[in-house]
């Protein structure tokens, strides 16, 4: 049954709590429903059972909460949890659980065949609800990271000098990188600085074998060129760097160049995820074929001064615990020959000859010529981009780098935290299971 304890000890545990830095102030301020109407001990301890005033149900697991004991010796001021799971009773049981206020719960747990035998320590209610893996929870985050495609492809756009100088814009570039997948940014001044002094508002620069930053310029001649895009061909939907274990996140195209004369240039781009949620329905056996066979990205350059030779092998589709899409990657150019049991090999090529030709004939896609003074910036885990050919008259050049997709995922999480409403983020399309 519920059980309040005095106000003192009240507020000694929640003030501890909050002076070893524990009480996200900026996440648990967003948790409105934290009263606590009951709270019981059920199933001879195994678990905790919570009715919360707005009618919620939360269910927790005995271990499930004493991993996640609050008290000064299990989580102290470095937040780093110290819990011994060599020194606790796997069949571990909360001998009691008293509300002690809207706030904090403590609980007891005893063990019989452990080196602990007891434990008690406090549980924020915020942290808890927060937390709730309910269910309804769990329905409810999902919902929120869910993606979203929309009919209309016309590109969003901001001003540079808004993201620059206000927080609110800020927030408006994230929000729609992270829903939509692209934004466009005018008028941007044409210095490699001035790009920088945008991006690094989100997160610095993740570099890869091309340096921090690079340029897309057509070299003298395709043989001397070191990446297709730095030619006039056309290039095929692709996602950059692949190869990489964590590949890049966000990109920005920044154009300083790219005069009327030149005929064609123009970029276009998919939205993976869609294509990929699309080919779910309609070949379901293709489709988790493409989930469970891997097939291997690979870049190999021996010529350069610094040798590359990077290869990692993962399906092309992930999917998570709840079977939602959490990861497309695509770069037909880089594909090396596949290395996998014979009885894949046919199941596989079946799968991607179909998946490849729904990429390629979608047509739901973005569309944009570049400008001076246009910054592009996408999504690369998300969204797939190409480009059409362009005639040789005429300059044309552009400036871009990337930005990790964990840096940028952090900062739309902590600005729907501190400017927002507290939503979870959409999913980025890294490969997170969340």
């Amino acid at each position: 049954m519920s059980e309040k304890m005095s106000s003192s000890a009240t507020a000694s545990h929640l003030e501890d709590i909050k002076k070893r830095g524990f009480y996200l102030d900026d996440v648990y301020r967003h948790v409105k429903s934290f009263a606590v109407k009951d709270v019981q001990v059920v199933e001879d301890g195994k678990h905790l059972h919570i009715e919360w005033e707005d009618g919620h149900v939360s269910r927790f697991y005995s271990m499930w909460l004493r991993h996640n004991c609050h008290c000064g010796v299990c989580l102290p001021h470095t937040n780093y949890a110290l819990i011994d799971f060599t020194k606790l009773d796997a069949n571990i049981k909360i001998s009691s659980a008293k509300k002690e206020s809207d706030e904090v719960i403590v609980v007891t747990w005893t063990g019989e065949n452990s080196e602990e035998k007891h434990h008690e320590g406090p549980l924020l209610t915020r942290f808890l609800r927060h937390h709730c893996y309910s269910d309804a929870a769990e329905r409810t985050r999902s919902k929120q990271r869910a993606m979203t495609f929309h009919e209309d492809k016309t590109i969003p756009t901001l001003e540079y000098d808004s993201v620059v100088n206000s927080d609110e814009a800020l927030y408006k570039w994230l929000v729609t990188l992270s829903e939509r997948g692209i934004c466009l940014i005018k008028n941007a001044p044409p210095s490699l600085e001035d790009m920088l002094k945008a991006t690094r508002r989100i997160a610095d620069v993740q570099p890869t074998i091309y340096g921090t930053t690079f340029e897309v310029e057509s070299a003298p001649s395709e043989v001397e060129a070191s990446n297709p895009a730095y030619t006039r061909i056309g290039l095929e939907y692709h996602q950059d760097q692949i190869h990489y274990e964590s590949p890049p996140g966000i990109e920005v195209l920044h154009c300083v160049k790219f005069d009327e004369c030149i005929k064609g240039g123009e970029n276009f781009f998919v939205d993976m995820h869609e294509v990929a949620a699309k080919f779910k329905a309609e070949e379901p056996e293709d489709f988790y074929a493409l989930t469970r066979i891997p097939s291997i990205a690979d870049t190999v350059n021996y010529k350069r001064e610094n040798p590359v030779h990077i290869r990692i092998q993962r399906p092309l589709i992930t999917v998570n615990h709840k079977d939602e899409i959490v990861n497309v990657l695509w770069r037909p150019m880089l594909m090396a020959p596949l290395q996998v049991p014979e009885k894949d090999v046919q199941a596989f090529y079946k799968a991607y000859k179909k998946f490849y030709t729904l990429v390629t004939t979608y047509k739901s896609i973005y569309k944009h010529r570049l400008r001076p003074g246009d910054m592009l910036s996408f999504n690369n885990r998300r969204l797939s981009h190409g480009r059409k050919p362009y005639s040789e008259n005429g300059h044309r050049l552009l400036q871009g780098c990337y930005m990790n997709i964990s840096e940028f995922q952090s900062k739309v999480e902590a600005f729907h935290n501190k400017i927002g409403g507290g939503r979870f983020a959409v999913r980025s399309g890294a490969i997170d299971w969340q």
